[in-house]
């Protein structure tokens, strides 16, 4: 789509200067998740979105975090070596943790197991149902700060349970050498020194918004906390945010739904503690107003010219690929959403629209993520501008746009697609049929719905009801696509298949049909399948209901 004046002059009114100040100014503190200088840099953006005329709220709650204090290790000869800890892992206490180590998984029962790559939930939870008694990562030539918890945000007395219970440290490639030279010398004694500050603490959430004519809104989020001064992870971030606000503030006439900007605390050492934490208390606001979710990290990094890869959901990746496209020249095709980067809206059926938007040529976010240096000087103004109004964009055509950008029948294609790849993985051993059939009703009605669109453009009438028919065909399916919990109860920080309920008739399609497993399996699914059923029902029922309401309106 062409650019608009109004649009031309709001991403000209996007300011480098300001971009930078306040990058600048957040990177001047060390913003620990529930600590005194988060909260002091809350209050200078709280101050800011004031003065630019926002309503803001500067909610306070309980979360559990988990702040890594100090790490060494001890080898064999008594030689002291630098390693870091990390979110979540367990502490040794104050005389540390020795057994042998090993490189090898199948000898990790009661030993401490050495590996490559960044320590996380996943590679975690495996060493420690290997029986390694603690985990030493080798990360590269610089250590990076992780979180190795799988349980998304705080986690409640059910999922306690599932929080990792050994100490796990991280060495960049120059400590390796060493550990690997002792293990070469016959020296496979290590002690390993870990403190790790784990407990409840108040953490904010900074919230401004620029209401709407009407009580639908769309969020814009990014976490607040860091690792170190995190000047891009996730400074840059918030200034994006910061100055879509301000320019958008200066056009809220414009405005035909809210905004809703929110800073969470807790991403970088709860585990998404704040969102999950605001997708429990505003579940019911955020499953009937949402309309869509926009998240941003980490943009503007030196070097990060990439811009096709950042993740979508279907409904959304249309609006994504114009903003770029237009603004650069660069195709987006997005990838699929996953558990990472405070996406804890998708169980209330919220589309949603990235997290990192620009990466490095060859993938991720810069030597520099998750360490010490990751300071202003990594910020490039000119890819920070180019961000900026990238985002400015996209947020501003789903504010403005007299109908909804939201693409119900990208998403039901996708789900109709996914469902077909399901049940040609079961075969003859469980039938999708009734979930593929109203699948292939969805995407046709969906169709049509998007097929109106045109009449909502032209009709603030038609644009009412067409928005409604989009936003509730999308809520059922995004949380059946998503989700095995829907709102109430978030999945694991793990991957997640499309359509989890029912990917699990590819494990049944590998077990004998008459073996135990296979029968309890095949029951799960039964009502896995029923839960699908009536989540593509209701999109069914919200399709006919708007093309019927737009039909009376032609």
């Amino acid at each position: 789509m062409a650019l608009l004046d109004w649009e031309r002059e709001l991403l000209d009114d996007v300011s480098r200067e300001r971009l930078m100040g306040v990058t600048g100014r957040l990177a001047e503190w060390v913003r620990h998740s529930g600590t005194p200088p988060e909260r002091e840099a809350a209050e200078h953006l709280r101050g800011l979105l004031d003065g630019w005329g926002l309503r803001t709220e500067l909610l306070t709650h309980d979360a559990y975090i988990s702040l890594p204090v100090a790490a060494h290790l001890e080898a064999e000869d008594g030689a002291r070596l630098p390693c870091i800890t990390h979110s979540f892992a367990a502490s040794t206490g104050p005389s540390g943790l020795e057994a042998e180590l090993t490189e090898t998984g199948a000898d990790a029962a009661g030993r401490i197991l050495l590996l490559t790559g960044l320590a996380g939930p996943g590679p975690v939870r495996a060493a420690e149902a290997a029986g390694a008694v603690a985990q030493v990562y080798v990360n590269g030539p610089l250590t990076h700060e992780m979180i190795v918890s799988p349980v998304w945000g705080s986690p409640g007395a059910g999922r306690r349970g599932q929080l990792p219970r050994t100490p796990v440290v991280s060495v960049s490639d120059e400590t390796a050498a060493v550990l690997r030279a002792h293990l070469a010398a016959g020296r496979r004694r290590l002690r390993v020194h870990a403190e790790v500050d784990t407990g409840w603490r108040r953490t904010p959430v900074l919230l401004g918004a620029l209401d709407g004519p009407a009580g639908d809104f769309v969020l814009f989020s990014g976490h607040l906390d860091s690792w170190h001064r995190g000047a891009m992870d996730n400074g840059s971030a918030n200034a994006t945010m910061m100055e879509v606000a301000r320019v958008l503030a200066a056009r809220r006439d414009r405005l035909r739904r809210g905004l809703l900007l929110a800073f969470w605390s807790g991403h970088s050492h709860g585990r998404y503690s704040g969102s999950a934490w605001f997708a429990d208390e505003r579940w019911w606001e955020l499953s009937t107003r949402c309309v869509a979710h926009v998240n941003v990290d980490s943009v503007g990094g030196r070097g990060a010219t990439r811009l096709g890869h950042g993740v979508t959901t279907a409904s959304l990746r249309g609006l994504g690929a114009a903003a770029i496209r237009e603004l650069t020249g660069d195709e987006f095709t997005g990838s699929r959403v996953g558990r990472a980067g405070d996406q804890s809206f998708l169980g209330h059926g919220v589309p949603s629209l990235w997290m990192s938007l620009s990466e490095q040529p060859g993938g991720g976010l810069g030597w520099w993520w998750h360490t010490p240096e990751d300071t202003v000087d990594k910020i490039d103004p000119d890819l920070l501008l180019r961000d900026a109004r990238i985002y400015a964009l996209a947020v501003a055509r789903l504010v403005a746009a007299p109908a909804l950008p939201l693409d119900a029948a990208a998403e039901a294609a996708d789900v109709q697609e996914r469902l077909a790849g399901l049940d040609a993985a079961a075969g003859d051993r469980f039938d999708l049929t009734p979930a593929t059939a109203r699948a292939g009703q969805v995407a046709a009605l969906a169709a049509d719905l998007e097929a109106r669109r045109p009449l909502a453009e032209r009709l603030p009438a038609a644009a009412t009801a067409f928005d409604g028919a989009v936003v509730a065909t999308l809520r059922p399916l995004l949380s059946a696509g998503y989700t095995t919990g829907g709102p109430w109860d978030p999945d694991p920080a793990l991957a997640v298949p499309p359509l989890p309920l029912l990917d699990p008739v590819r494990r049944l399609a590998e077990l004998s049909p008459d073996s135990d497993e296979a029968r309890f399996l095949r029951v799960d699914l039964t009502r896995a399948r029923n839960r699908v059923v009536a989540a593509l029902e209701a999109a069914l029922a919200a399709a006919r209901a708007g093309l019927a309401e737009l039909a009376a309106l032609d």
